[in-house]
This record gives structure tokens, C-alpha cells and sequence, in this order.
């Protein structure tokens, strides 16, 4: 990930996931960019040639409400405030550049935003 730019490095891509949820009540949501992450299973060969699984663990890139993107490195805070004044639903967006790979994951947050996210073989195309 570049610090200006949303894009994957050489053998990654860019995920952008839609965190759709409701607010109950008028209030302040403040969201680190870090707050968001990928987990998912990767199979790795141990010394012995054997197949093992084992969790892989990606911290999201960016997010968003809109089309203004919050990107890690890219200013001197990496957190944005949202004032939610009436309730209602609403919509983020999280960036993560996952192992090619991977075709499956789950979108973890510590409050409670979840749920597993599958990848469309037509994704990009």
C-alpha cells in the first residue's frame, strides 16, 4: 500500500469491503484506521513437507464514508471523527491488500461490526 494511493503491492490486491450497520441514536463515532482488520486461513508446508493452516491477520489500509478515503501514513492522524445526528443506517468502507490467494475472509472490529467476506472470481475484471 503507498501512502497516497490505493493500490497492492506485487502478489497482493486491493479488497474494499462495504460495513453497512445501523445507529440507534444521534451520537459521535470516532474510528481509527486500525480498528479494522482481515482474518483469514492460509496453508504454509512445515519442515517436514507437511500441510499446515494457520490464521493470517491483515490490518485494513484505509476507510471511508465516502469517496474521501482516511489512509494510513498519509497525515499525522489516522482516526476520523463521524457526527451521526439522526438515527439511521450507516455505510464504511475498508481497504485491505490480502495475499492474492485469498478468495475468503472475515472483517474483524472490536466493537460490532463482523462478518465474513467472500471474493467473486470476477473481482476486478
Amino acid at each position: 500500500m503507498h501512502t497516497n494511493t490505493l493500490s497492492a503491492d506485487e502478489g497482493y490486491k486491493l479488497v474494499v469491503v462495504t460495513l453497512k450497520g445501523i445507529v440507534p441514536h444521534p451520537c459521535r463515532i470516532a474510528i481509527e484506521t486500525r480498528d479494522f482488520s482481515a482474518v483469514y486461513e492460509k496453508e504454509t508446508t512445515n519442515s517436514k513437507g507437511e500441510k499446515e493452516v494457520s490464521l493470517g491477520f491483515r490490518v485494513s489500509d484505509a476507510i471511508a464514508t465516502d469517496d474521501s478515503w482516511l489512509l494510513i501514513g498519509y497525515s499525522s492522524y489516522s482516526y476520523r471523527t463521524f457526527y451521526i445526528r439522526e438515527p439511521g443506517p450507516i455505510i464504511l468502507k475498508m481497504a485491505v491488500c490480502l495475499p492474492e490467494q485469498i478468495t475468503n475472509f472475515f472483517v474483524r472490529y472490536f466493537a460490532l461490526a463482523k462478518g465474513k467476506a467472500t471474493i467473486s472470481a470476477q473481482a476486478g475484471e
